[in-house]
């Protein structure tokens, strides 16, 4: 079956997701070092790209984000950041098991409901996944740091085109998350 054909666009977000090649669960001893390189390559598509990143999950062998692309480079900036990802990765862990099943997979986001629902959907997949009790505390998201859990290493924008997809009010989105805010610890 044929890969869909890439809508290139800069209004409306995506949501871009992939998986290591082997499916394996990435090494529990580097698992920190793996997010470091994340962030700090997602830093570098933000500034060199201009890929705005409104949320972003490193789970067990996978990563999921939300992103729009003014520029209408998507495809670029998620080569680099997946070519980059994986060189540092494979020389880390000293084997090719961790380069991406080929290209991202994508979705293009139309409406500010779908917006709502893969903003959920992203934030609890660590909770579903089995990897955390909480959205908020799982250390290798971006609403960890958004909440001031962690140093927030990621630069996290606002949607342009869904402004009131996702409630602003860190509480208000706590519980909109399915979140009970007093037990999210520092």
């Amino acid at each position: 079956m044929p890969r869909k054909k890439l809508l290139k666009q800069s209004e409306n977000p995506y949501h871009i997701y992939n998986r290591v090649i082997s499916k394996r669960p990435y090494p529990k001893e580097f698992i920190d070092m793996i997010w470091d390189t994340f962030c700090d390559n997602l830093k570098i598509i933000s500034w060199a790209y201009g890929v705005r990143i409104h949320q972003f999950v490193l789970m067990d062998n996978h990563y999921h984000m939300i992103v729009d692309t003014p520029d209408e480079n998507i495809d670029d900036a998620i080569a680099y950041l997946q070519r980059e990802i994986s060189k540092e990765l494979n020389l880390l862990a000293g084997s090719q098991d961790f380069r991406f099943q080929g290209r991202y997979r994508w979705k293009l986001i139309s409406n500010e409901y779908q917006y709502a629902n893969t903003y959920r959907y992203v934030a609890n997949n660590p909770v579903e996944g089995g990897l955390s009790r909480s959205a908020i505390n799982y250390k290798y998201s971006s609403l960890n740091g958004q909440y001031g859990l962690n140093k927030l290493e990621i630069p996290i924008h606002k949607c342009r085109a869904f402004t009131h997809a996702v409630p602003e009010d860190l509480e208000d989105q706590a519980e909109w998350l399915g979140e009970n805010i007093t037990q999210v610890s520092a």
